[in-house]
């Protein structure tokens, strides 16, 4: 049998598999040697632990099993005993019936003491699980409760706290929302009285639950309300968290109806909504606390000029700034200070600013490079626009933050170019015509008419009748073409060159293209060939002007056949 080598893509697969062939030999014995020490051990292992296998099952025998069948002997015996006692009522039952019935009723006082020292084992060997069972409830009910401070407050029970911090806390909060109405003695600590004890977790009371408490035994009459935190300062109290939740989304919904565009509209200070126990008189109405939340006049802070002051001396008392200062105060100076002057050292502003963010998206433009290319199709002088260039577009994204109305700062988001800038290639005409009469083209014509005045195909008057007159050509005009190219629509020889009023056509040329064929060019600013030159087809000839009578800058142009008139659009090829 012939075996064929196999084919391999590449060197390098070839020099693998050799690689491959030559270490697989090894790596399976070793496979194979290692699955044969593996069971080896496994069985000496085996071995070596059988008698320590026998053992346990030798001891298993004597303590537990031997205890076992011993109470399986004895409860064998005392249902015999029991079914001896049952046979002996049956039979009295037959001979006297009445000893049978009082055996009868102390049958199962018997048979409790039949089994007397089943129950005494049973008990033996319950009575540690019963032990241990009585430790663990034991450890754990301990472990659940903890040391904590039983505290009284002025003669009130608190309550539990886990530590003096929780009720200082707790305190403090009552002092809060004391202060905030009334400027009362402060409470003090002093009126609390705090002792160890063990107590449950579920028992220990928050600083708010103290809170709560301690204004029970205040004294004043106290009501379950909600009250209005601002950067941890107490405004007020209404009677439901959802008033409180609704005057703060009616005062966001102004906010966002004031703003053109889309905001997302915050609030810029914290604010917590805590319910709770409150003082009675605390409760305000919902117009009264937003006029304490937006109304800018309530904290305007002033101060009152004395002898010596001077505006370096407020500013720097107030920890501001003195441009600050002046800026707080219209028309102020040195000057114009005064003793018993009222100045504003901190402007008006309202307890909740209004901070709103949105996207913006900005436009601006990239500018195009203009580059400059030879036409030697086209003759020197003769330059046009081939492509136009076209600015690039760039969209920002901006996320702005505005507090109050007011621009605070301002993030780019993204900066996206839509649009890229095209370059405009501006065309110069490169081919030489020479210079004065006699230097022209080849005079070959073609038949074929070209535009006269590249670039500029704007026709403002058509060939044919107009009020009063018939218009013997095309008049071109359009706005900046004074100076533009004018070029042979074919190639022939100048027949007639005029310069001046030329019977209202000003400066102009015609051109005999040899084949009955004729074409005027009238209006120009300037002439660059003279009679009797060749001219080809594209070649300069002359500039747009607005000599002879004419409104405007422009060329009135004609084709002549044989000396008749002919409308020239349906001939020229632009």
């Amino acid at each position: 049998m012939i075996v064929q080598q196999p084919k391999y893509r590449s060197e390098w697969e070839a020099f693998w598999k050799h690689i491959v062939n030559a270490v697989y030999p090894y790596c399976y014995y070793i496979g194979v040697y290692t699955v044969r020490m593996f069971r080896s051990g496994c069985a000496r292992l085996k071995k070596l632990l059988q008698p320590v296998g026998r053992l346990f099952y030798a001891l298993w025998q004597i303590i537990v099993m031997t205890r076992v069948e011993n109470l399986r002997e004895e409860r064998d015996r005392r249902r015999h005993q029991l079914q001896v006692e049952k046979e002996k009522i049956a039979a009295l039952w037959e001979e006297d019936r009445p000893r049978a019935v009082l055996h009868r009723l102390l049958y199962p006082f018997r048979a409790a003491w039949i089994f007397r020292r089943l129950w005494l084992t049973g008990f033996n060997y319950l009575a540690p699980l019963a032990a241990i069972c009585a430790m663990a409830i034991t450890i754990n009910q301990w472990s659940s409760a903890t040391y904590a401070l039983y505290v009284s407050f002025q003669g009130q029970e608190i309550g539990y706290v886990q530590d003096e911090s929780v009720f200082e806390d707790g305190l403090e909060l009552a002092q809060s929302r004391v202060a905030a109405i009334d400027n009362s003695t402060p409470l003090s600590a002093n009126a609390a009285n705090m002792a160890i004890r063990t107590v449950q977790q579920g028992e220990l009371l928050t600083d708010y639950d103290v809170c709560n408490a301690i204004l029970r035994a205040y004294g004043d009459e106290v009501s379950q309300l909600t009250g209005l935190y601002v950067n941890g300062t107490l405004i007020g109290a209404l009677e439901s968290r959802g008033a409180v939740q609704g005057l703060l989304d009616s005062i966001l919904e102004q906010a966002r109806a004031k703003s053109a565009k889309k905001e997302t509209v915050t609030f810029l200070e914290t604010i917590e909504i805590v319910p709770g126990l409150y003082p009675s008189v605390s409760l305000l109405t919902e117009e009264r606390m937003r006029e304490l939340l937006t109304d800018k006049t309530i904290t305007q802070e002033t101060y009152t000029v004395t002898e010596g002051d001077t505006l370096s001396s407020i500013a720097r008392e107030h920890n501001i700034s003195r441009l600050q200062l002046i800026s707080y105060n219209k028309n102020l100076s040195d000057k114009t200070l005064t003793v018993g002057q009222e100045l504003v050292v901190k402007p008006s502003y309202a307890y909740l600013h209004i901070q709103s963010s949105r996207t913006e998206v900005e436009v601006s433009y990239l500018p195009f490079e203009t580059v400059t290319v030879k036409d030697y199709n086209c003759y020197i002088g003769d330059n046009y626009v081939k492509v136009k260039g076209v600015k690039g577009q760039v969209e920002t994204t901006y996320e702005i933050i505005s507090i109050d109305g007011e621009e605070m700062s301002r993030k780019t988001v993204s900066r996206v170019q839509t649009k890229d800038p095209i370059t405009q290639v501006n065309a110069q005409g490169a081919k030489n015509i020479g210079s004065g009469s006699g230097v022209a083209g080849d005079g070959i014509a073609t038949g074929r008419f070209i535009w006269p005045i590249p670039g500029w195909y704007f026709v403002s008057s058509g060939f044919g009748w107009r009020p009063g007159e018939f218009h013997k050509g095309i008049d071109i005009y359009q706005h900046g073409i004074y100076g533009a190219s004018i070029v042979a629509v074919d190639g022939g020889r100048v027949k007639k060159v005029v310069y001046g009023w030329g019977g209202g056509y000003g400066n102009h040329v015609i051109v005999d293209h040899g084949n009955g064929y004729e074409s005027y060019y009238t209006h120009c600013s300037a002439i660059l060939v003279s009679v009797g030159d060749k001219v080809s087809q594209g070649q300069l000839i002359a500039k747009v002007g607005r000599s002879g009578q004419t409104t405007g800058p422009g060329m009135h142009f004609e084709i002549r056949r044989n000396g008749q008139y002919i409308n020239p659009l349906p001939l020229l090829n632009k």
